[in-house]
């Protein structure tokens, strides 16, 4: 069976350098099909605004080259086998959304948290623990609107 794939991104935004030369597009197995749905419609809500999680295959002025904020393998230095960024298959991203502060792209996923949540996002990490990337991801947490949380 093939893997989903999504409409915006490429699987080398999504997977370490390592996993990428390893894998090569056979990473899409890696990732939750939820996940992928996800990344598409908040790349969606955003519209002409470019949304980035990894970046260094094209890394992009003023923000930092990231190579982790999909999936996290051991060689990371945030790497916890209990994240939900080291689970397989990937449900959990962190992300910016090209010339948006946090604070508006955490309103703007709130506002949209309706479509968000059928498509499986549970919780959102606060601006005040997350102060320059916005991070979802798809545990379950019992409630009907998007958790706010703090991971430390």
């Amino acid at each position: 069976m093939e893997a989903k794939v999504s409409k915006h991104f490429q699987i080398y935004e999504l997977v370490p350098k390592k996993t990428y030369q390893e894998l090569g597009e056979n990473a899409w197995k890696l990732i939750s099909p939820k996940l992928i749905d996800i990344i598409d419609a908040v790349q969606e809500i955003f519209k002409d605004k470019k949304v980035v999680i990894n970046n260094y295959q094209n890394p992009v002025i003023g923000i930092k080259d990231f190579q982790y904020r999909g999936l996290r393998t051991p060689e990371c230095k945030e790497y916890s086998k209990t994240s939900q960024h080291a689970q397989v298959p990937l449900s959990a991203f962190d992300f910016n959304v090209i010339g948006l502060k946090v604070l508006t792209v955490n309103s703007t996923i709130i506002e949209n948290s309706e479509l968000l949540m059928k498509l499986g996002v549970r919780r959102m990490e606060s601006a005040a623990n997350a102060p320059t990337w916005t991070h979802l991801d798809c545990k379950e947490t019992g409630k009907k609107t998007i958790h706010i949380f703090n991971a430390k």
